[in-house]
């Protein structure tokens, strides 16, 4: 059975949400349906979108791993040349990092990273407290 994950962010101000995740993800949507959402193609069956539903805005919470820990280094350089770092580093004991960001409405998005010789996480993570 193929499993696709589209997972969306409520926002209230789509405009500033827009650029905000512009920035944070390096690229302009894949699509914007000129409804307010607007989606990003993070991978093969994989997708981020923000939806404009502001009585749900600011309550979002999802981790995206883009591979080992020096690939996250990589990851929130980049983001941090367009102007956004994260507002907090998370570690767990077996070396995972996790670099949390959250958007001008109080969505969170981390971003994490294993350590090259960990297998990626499984369905127990993230193993963030927040």
């Amino acid at each position: 059975m193929a499993i696709d994950l589209y997972a969306g962010v409520c926002v209230g101000d789509y405009d500033r949400a827009l650029d905000w995740y512009e920035r944070l993800l390096g690229a302009p949507p894949s699509l914007e349906t000129g409804e307010g959402e607007a989606v990003w193609d993070l991978g093969e069956h994989r997708a981020l979108f923000i939806d404009h539903r502001p009585e749900h805005a600011g309550h979002g919470r999802h981790t995206i791993f883009v591979g080992t820990v020096e690939d996250l280094q990589v990851w929130v350089a980049r983001v941090a040349d367009r102007g956004i770092e994260p507002v907090r580093w998370e570690e767990s004991p077996d070396g995972m990092r996790e670099a949390m960001y959250q958007d001008p409405e109080g969505s969170v998005i981390y971003f994490g990273g294993t350590p090259a010789d960990a297998a990626r996480p499984s369905a127990g993570a993230p193993r963030h407290t927040s």
